[in-house]
């Protein structure tokens, strides 16, 4: 029910959205994004590659819509993105400049982090999560070595026990390097 009224607002509004579900990827007619998930799937094996779907103007209307685990807005007008801001039902946040990622109130990177980690019964203490934008900050926060990129957000950098070099800066790799494998090494 909330997909289809988001979804209304969005294709009546004109905002560039993509929608993500565990069937594939959909993009109204607005999508700025679908070029970004075409270059993806070119360097990816065909069994792997993401499914891209166009949604039409009156999806929103369809009974066979899937279910929809995030919207991802690109500079969405100001009208539209204060009702979604103001919606207690729904949790939005910046995954970059101009990105706000829309998703059930209560849905985070830290929730899906302890989440998984219970799931595959790997105590919390031995969790880590690297990131750089607001998205990340509870997935760093939760876990127990929190990693920020050197090109993070301040939130980010706040929340982590280790900062590592930029993403430009093979960032990844060196935190890898000075901090993960020297932790996992102090456990054995």
């Amino acid at each position: 029910h909330k997909s289809r009224q988001l979804l209304r607002l969005m294709i009546e509004n004109k905002v560039n959205a993509t929608l993500y579900s565990v069937t594939g990827i959909y993009f109204t007619s607005n999508s700025k994004r679908r070029f970004f998930c075409e270059d993806y799937n070119k360097d990816v094996e065909p069994a792997k590659r993401a499914p891209l779907f166009d949604l039409g103007d009156d999806c929103w209307i369809r009974n066979d819509l899937p279910p929809f685990n995030k919207f991802l807005l690109i500079d969405p007008p100001e009208n539209v993105f204060e009702i979604i801001r103001n919606d207690p039902s729904l949790t939005v946040i910046s995954s970059g400049p101009g990105l706000h990622d829309i998703m059930t109130a209560g849905v985070s990177k830290g929730k899906a982090l302890t989440d998984l980690a219970d799931y595959l019964k790997i105590p919390h203490n031995m969790t880590f999560a690297i990131g750089d934008s607001d998205n990340d900050v509870s997935m760093i926060a939760e876990a127990a070595y929190g990693i920020a990129m050197g090109n993070a957000c301040k939130d980010a950098k706040k929340a982590a026990k280790y900062i590592t070099s930029a993403v430009s800066e093979l960032g990844f790799a060196k935190a890898v390097d000075e901090f993960v494998i020297p932790t996992v090494s102090s456990f054995i």
